[in-house]
């Protein structure tokens, strides 16, 4: 009793593979489809419009029980020890979410390749090669490669070789160097895939606008001329290609930089304050706020106004002199009226005369410096 007991709870627990409908449904086995014609509240006594949470969940359930009963008739092949059915062909045509993808552009190379006749030799079993002083099988390019001539402790230098250079070193340079032409040829592809058919590129430099066409004489300059709009274009072209390395699972930490690669100048980001600052903080902050507003000073330059100000009364003393001037005699020809060495003479002399004293042109004042005044 004590072991049939749990059997019998269980097999009561599942529900039966037998599903009853009132109205057969539709079945598209290609696509794994089934359209249900069957009433919502046929089942239901009650008349609501809104089916419930357990209701939508037994439709659910019988419908995918009806279709996998449907699939489970279907012919059967046996793949690398899994059991598998053979769909058939689909009946309805379901449209894509997005577009069909466009094929890859061909690289470089495989232009090449193409236009020569050129097979390629590689296979599927050519991928890993097997190291002898491990006796792993490892991969044949990448990371932890097989053979690799880097890894070597004992490099044997030939009769004809400087024994005195350093073999070690320059395999790492060359590996460098190999690395770097790759992923220049990398973004060679890349820019020539996003490249239109007739040339152009199929991009919009960064801050041009919509209607705007893009200039193609940017793209065809020399590379000794370094204009500003060339110049724009390499910062473009090197804010992109570090939004490219950091778009890494790595997010860029073991991306190598290039030769000559010139880091972009990126935005600093704000700092904010935290929203759940202490009273004593937020006290702080605002008595720091009024001691600033308090403590500023309006920022008045007044070696502007005086300059102003000596301006204005030169162009007062200026036109006074050149209205006296008109009864007196012809000037010279290289006199200029209103000279400017006469204008700062008159300026000095209404600076050092008394408040009240007459011009020294006046019959007054000459009648006081006649009488020693």
């Amino acid at each position: 009793m004590e072991l049939t007991q749990p059997i019998s709870l269980s097999a009561s627990a599942h529900k039966s593979i037998e599903v009853l409908k009132m109205t057969d449904p539709v079945i598209d086995l290609g696509n794994l489809l089934i359209i249900d014609k069957d009433p919502v509240n046929g089942q239901n006594e009650e008349k609501s419009g809104v089916p419930s949470s357990e209701q939508l969940l037994n439709m659910a359930r019988d419908n995918t029980q009806y279709l996998f009963n449907k699939v489970w008739e279907l012919p059967r092949k046996h793949v690398d020890a899994a059991i598998c059915a053979q769909l058939p062909e689909c009946t309805y045509r379901l449209p894509r979410e997005k577009p069909i993808p466009r094929p890859r552009e061909p690289t470089k190379w495989e232009r090449f390749a193409q236009s020569k006749g050129i097979a390629s030799k590689k296979k599927h079993g050519d991928r890993k090669v097997y190291e002898e002083a491990t006796g792993e099988w490892k991969p044949r390019y990448g990371y932890r490669r097989g053979n690799d001539d880097t890894k070597d402790w004992l490099i044997e230098i030939p009769d004809n070789k400087d024994p005195y250079k350093d073999y070690f070193e320059e395999r790492k340079q060359n590996k460098k160097e190999r690395i770097n032409k790759n992923e220049v040829h990398r973004l060679r592809n890349i820019a020539s895939a996003m490249k239109k058919p007739d040339g152009v590129p199929n991009f919009t430099p960064m801050k041009a606008s919509v209607n705007k066409t893009v200039d193609l004489q940017l793209y065809k300059m020399k590379p000794d001329r370094d204009t500003p709009s060339r110049k724009k274009i390499r910062n473009e072209m090197n804010l992109k290609l570090h939004h490219a390395k950091n778009a890494t699972a790595s997010v860029g930490k073991f991306q190598r930089s290039l030769k000559g690669e010139v880091r972009p100048k990126l935005g600093k980001k704000r700092q904010f304050a935290s929203n759940e600052s202490g009273l004593d903080a937020e006290r702080q902050h605002q008595l720091e706020l009024l001691t600033h507003l308090q403590s500023a000073k309006p920022k008045l330059a007044q070696s502007k106004f005086n300059a102003a100000a000596e301006h204005l009364a030169s162009g007062e003393d200026g036109r006074d002199m050149e209205g006296k001037a008109k009864g007196s005699k012809r000037r010279s020809a290289n006199e200029k009226p209103g000279s400017k060495a006469k204008v700062h003479r008159q300026q000095h002399y209404n600076k050092i005369k008394k408040p009240g004293q007459k011009s020294v042109k006046s019959k007054a004042g000459k009648a006081r410096i006649r009488k020693g005044a």
